[in-house]
C-alpha cells in the first residue's frame, strides 16, 4: 500500500515497531515499512544500514569506510526473510 508521507506516518502502528520482534512476522513487516523519496537521499542523512550475513556486513563496512560514510553497520539476520521466516 502506497500513502502520502502525512497518511503513512498515521497508519504505522508505533507499538508494534516499538516491540522490535523480529522473529514475528507481522512486527517484523511492520518494522521493514519504508518511506520513499521523490529525491536521493544522500548517506550523510543515513542512521544505519542493516544486513543480513556477516560477509555483508565486512562488505559494507568497507564501502562505507571508502567513501567516507558515517554510519552503523548492524548485523540482523532476523530482519530479513528467509525461507524460514517468509
Amino acid at each position: 500500500m502506497i500513502l502520502d508521507y502525512a497518511e503513512g506516518i498515521k497508519a504505522i502502528d508505533w507499538s508494534l515497531i516499538a516491540q522490535r520482534d523480529y522473529n514475528d512476522r507481522v512486527c517484523k513487516v511492520t518494522c521493514m515499512a519504508e518511506c520513499l523519496s521523490p529525491n536521493s537521499v544522500s548517506a550523510d542523512k543515513m542512521f544505519a544500514i542493516y544486513v543480513k550475513t556477516e560477509a555483508d556486513e565486512k562488505a559494507v563496512q568497507e564501502l562505507t569506510k571508502e567513501h567516507g560514510i558515517s554510519c552503523f553497520v548492524n548485523l540482523m539476520p532476523t530482519m530479513f526473510a528467509s525461507d524460514a521466516h517468509v
